[in-house]
């Protein structure tokens, strides 16, 4: 295995204001139990780093646009994955892309 196949992503382009992040899944990543690992999954990951209470890692993706709103649930429910799902509004998933803006760019000038 080649070091860069260990990636889950296999590119990523960052907007000209570096606000919004978009990253292209390497594909044929799966998870242990052999299924493929979609932009559903990913989105889901972060929805539950920003909302668990338990979560030990929440400042790694509360610079994401809306994770403060859907931290103190004020985004709306919807029904996904089977339960109720309150969306992280910037997150935008695509077959194998995962495109969402943050509140502030992360680039030095």
């Amino acid at each position: 295995m080649r070091f860069s196949d260990a990636f889950i992503a296999d590119s990523w382009e960052v907007s000209g204001d570096g606000l919004v992040y978009t990253f292209r899944l390497h594909p044929g990543v799966t998870f242990s139990n052999g299924a493929a690992l979609t932009a559903e999954d990913v989105e889901f990951t972060f929805h539950r780093l920003i909302s668990h209470p338990e979560s030990r890692n929440r400042d790694l993706a509360m610079s994401i646009l809306g994770a403060e709103a859907l931290r103190e649930k004020k985004t709306a429910p919807c029904y996904r994955y089977g339960r109720l799902f309150r969306s992280l509004q910037s997150f935008a998933c695509c077959q194998n892309r995962i495109r969402f803006c943050i509140r502030f760019t992360l680039r030095r000038r």
